[in-house]
């Protein structure tokens, strides 16, 4: 179920995107370009407690029929926030309805800030118990260390506790700023209907972005342990890889999913299967606007932590140097098409990819095109990016 997305640029400056398939429900997502790095910084957990807050806005107005008909879920990122209303096609309007209110004057009161300041208290208490969550924190603290984007992204409870409703109201501003909002829409619909509507919906947001792009830095080699309750060591490997508007970043795919995405990864192969030093083992990628990191994430017994250390300097080692023959690009090219084909029908992946394509990249890279170059992978260019990535000293950070 491909798909086919079309962009739209409101007068306002808004963008739109607009994608048709056939499945039985329908979904609308809202990305904004604000996260926990615009978080101020006596107020951490800002943006984490506005998602919430507006969800709470939101549901206060709709009726509790058009309610019924929708799932809402959202997310809070260290550059983004992402809000989903889905609803099958035929109740679509509720969903209309709800974006029409988020679109709309918020009349936050005292008691909606007081109510999900508990709520986020509570989650970050959650979050700060797990004894793996402290672990990819402190990984992130030390990465960006000095810069907004060490900001925990659900916040922290001094941050939380001083927030006021003027803090929140000033903040939430930023919002509702058009050149700050990409809207999609994906489903089986009158693609010219539901532009007509979204226009009218928000031809009154007004105003020109203001947040301003915040640099990452780049981190330095850096071992980091982390006290802890539990029984094993969990560990975050990480190496810094091109940002994710670089035209290489599927080959920081294709390595990824070599190393460590799936039970036939090496990593998998070597560390679990053939010496049982590991139940976990897995690899994985994360991109920023001006940074990403390739990251090795593990959880093994603390008696076997540095053999499997050994073992994954020495699978990365031979990775720069090894032959990616024409039977092992085509077992990765595989691999990979079938996680794109298969994610895609997931109407919650295809939303998120076509929101992050636009906030990322400014265009929407079509599926074809992925799959073409997925076909054509070359072995030079693996060992090339692997030597680029695993050239220098990684970030390690592991529990103790």
């Amino acid at each position: 179920m491909k798909g086919t997305a079309k962009k739209f640029k409101l007068s306002n400056g808004l963008t739109l995107l607009l994608e048709s398939t056939s499945y039985n429900s329908v979904m609308l997502g809202i990305s904004i370009r604000i996260g926990s790095k615009n978080d101020p910084d006596s107020l951490h957990g800002m943006a984490h407690l506005c998602e919430h807050i507006i969800i709470r806005s939101c549901d206060k107005k709709i009726s509790s029929t058009d309610r019924d008909n929708l799932k809402i879920h959202a997310f809070t990122e260290r550059e983004e926030t992402f809000i989903f209303i889905r609803s099958l096609k035929d109740k679509f309007s509720s969903a209309i309805r709800w974006f029409e209110y988020f679109c709309s004057q918020h009349n936050i009161t005292n008691e909606d800030l007081f109510i999900e300041k508990n709520i986020v208290s509570e989650e970050i208490h959650a979050y700060d118990n797990s004894e793996i969550s402290k672990i990819e924190s402190a990984f992130f603290r030390k990465a960006f260390v000095g810069k907004k984007m060490s900001h925990s992204i659900s916040g922290n409870i001094s941050g939380i506790k001083q927030i006021q409703l003027a803090d929140v109201n000033n903040h939430h501003s930023l919002y509702s700023i058009p050149t700050n909002l990409v809207i999609a829409v994906s489903g089986d619909l009158d693609n010219d209907r539901i532009l007509n509507t979204i226009e009218s919906i928000t031809k009154h947001l007004k105003g020109s972005a203001i947040t301003n792009r915040i640099h990452s830095g780049h981190p330095k080699p850096f071992r980091v342990q982390v006290k802890s309750n539990l029984e094993l060591t969990y560990f975050i490997y990480g190496f810094e890889v091109p940002e994710r508007s670089s035209e290489e970043r599927l080959l920081i795919y294709a390595l990824s999913n070599y190393l460590g995405e799936e039970d036939y990864s090496k990593l998998y192969q070597v560390i679990r299967k053939e010496k049982g030093l590991a139940y976990t083992i897995a690899s994985e990628y994360q991109l920023f606007s001006d940074i990403g990191f390739l990251l090795i994430k593990g959880l093994t017994s603390q008696n076997n932590f540095s053999e499997v250390m050994l073992n994954i300097n020495n699978i990365l080692e031979d990775c720069k140097n090894m032959n990616f023959d024409s039977v092992l690009l085509h077992n990765i090219a595989k691999h990979m098409k079938k996680n794109l084909l298969m994610n895609l029908d997931d109407i919650n992946i295809r939303i998120i990819r076509l929101l992050k394509h636009e906030l990322w990249f400014s265009e929407f890279y079509n599926i074809d095109d992925d799959l073409l170059f997925i076909d054509n992978l070359l072995s030079s260019n693996i060992n090339i990016m692997a030597k680029r990535v695993f050239s220098g000293e990684g970030f390690l950070c592991h529990s103790i």
